[in-house]
């Protein structure tokens, strides 16, 4: 019983991370109208290619196009879509989307036709296409991006996520986005889409190691007069390769006491680190930075770390570290999952003397004999008959003389077993 507890409890993360190696946040600072055709954030330039050739791309006189700008702000996942969101006077979150050439950049938000042959035809099948990407020394390369997108099935459609290996000669589909849904009720056209996020499968080995690697997107439409918005709009797009971590995390888990979500970890040895972000997710997918703690920079011996998140969690909730080497590159952890009832501390807590206090109406229903404490290497540093450690109406374990960190407190009898997590400040 002892070890299947503690492997629930005590579960490490070593080793291996998935790490970001590229990113594009589309962030201009344009309000609205900016072409994606040409657009460079520090990248190097976007451009947007039209399929006309194709036989199966006839292309209008007014075909939709890809915008950059905050006329569809960017957001993260679940997020209902908006205009413009200042973050400051001067900072907003754009996006990369199709808008309409002939009403304009609203967003996403483009034009179904239905004109062709008496006014204009919106007809449109564009590729737009990222800068060359060098993805030397990079393997298991995944993609990812935030996005809503709606049209109409698959006639209007951001029907292709592709990537090219040499430059952009040729173009390997990789997949087509699900539609996501909307905020309010089914899609209708007039309601804002939900954000989401998409995660590629590994790409193939002939995408690792080269200096002219590029991503594409392409977008459809038929004129047929019947679509509905939004069309489709990107943000956050990153590549990620696996990566043996410079640090070596030997554990990374909590304890929950009073309301209060306590974070440890440590490494054994570390490498060029800079710092951790500690980050906070409701779904497990969109994740939120809520602390900072400096790394140890370099060091062949185990360091310890820990925060507090104060707010209260009534639902189940994810967190990881983002570790940040000195040169901005940066891995994330394997997350810890917490579920409401994961708080325990009303049954216990540590005194002034150093001594876990147990109170008894955690334990006196029960054929309770025996009390152990279990380090984080499932090792049991200390054992007592419970009649040696009780008292009028609590229990009280000696524990000044361990080492800070968390423990897991072990009560067994015959017939019964429980156990909880507690802190010891370090």
């Amino acid at each position: 019983m002892k070890n299947v507890l503690f492997v629930i409890l005590f579960s490490f993360a070593k080793n291996t991370f998935s790490q970001v190696f590229w990113t594009e946040t589309f962030n201009n600072g344009c309000a609205s109208g900016c072409l994606a055709n040409g657009m460079n954030t520090g990248n190097g330039a976007w451009s947007v290619v039209s399929l006309a050739g194709d036989a199966s791309a006839a292309m209008g006189d007014m075909p939709n196009d890809w915008y950059v700008s905050c006329a569809e702000n960017g957001h993260t996942n679940t997020v209902c879509g908006s205009g413009c969101v200042a973050l400051s006077a001067i900072n907003t979150l754009a996006s990369l989307h199709i808008g309409s050439t002939s009403i304009g950049d609203l967003g996403a938000a483009y034009d179904a036709g239905g004109l062709c042959g008496i006014w204009w035809c919106t007809n449109t099948h564009k590729r737009v296409q990222s800068p060359l990407i060098s993805t030397v020394g990079k393997t298991g390369i995944t993609i990812s991006f935030n996005y809503i997108e709606l049209g109409q099935t698959t006639s209007d459609d951001m029907y292709a996520v592709q990537y090219s290996t040499n430059g952009g000669t040729t173009w390997t589909t990789l997949s087509n986005p699900a539609k996501t849904t909307c905020c309010g009720g089914a899609c209708n056209g007039s309601l804002q889409g939900k954000w989401s996020t998409f995660t590629s499968a590994t790409l193939p080995v002939a995408a690792e190691n080269i200096a002219n690697f590029r991503l594409a997107f392409v977008w459809k439409n038929n004129d047929d007069g019947v679509g509905a918005d939004p069309s489709f709009a990107m943000d956050n797009l990153t590549l990620s390769s696996t990566a043996v971590l410079p640090i070596e995390l030997v554990d990374f888990t909590y304890v929950v006491e009073s309301g209060i979500t306590n974070l440890i970890w440590k490494t054994a040895s570390e490498k060029n680190s800079s710092h951790y972000e500690i980050q906070k997710s409701e779904d497990g997918v969109g994740f939120m930075t809520i602390g900072k703690v400096d790394a140890a920079f370099n060091s062949s011996h185990m360091s310890y770390y820990s925060f507090k998140d104060n707010s209260m969690n009534d639902e189940i909730v994810y967190y990881r570290l983002k570790i940040v080497d000195t040169d901005g590159t940066y891995q994330f952890s394997k997350r810890v999952v917490i579920e409401p009832g994961s708080d325990l501390s009303n049954n216990y807590y540590i005194n002034d003397s150093k001594k876990l206090v147990i109170k008894r109406n955690y334990f006196q229903a029960n054929d309770i004999e025996y009390v152990s404490i279990i380090d984080t290497e499932g090792k049991t540093v200390a054992n007592y008959s419970l009649t040696d450690v009780i008292r009028e109406d609590h229990a009280e374990i000696p524990v000044q003389g361990l080492t800070g960190g968390i423990y897991l407190c072990h009560l067994k009898g015959n017939s019964a077993h429980k156990s909880f997590k507690f802190y010891l400040p370090y």
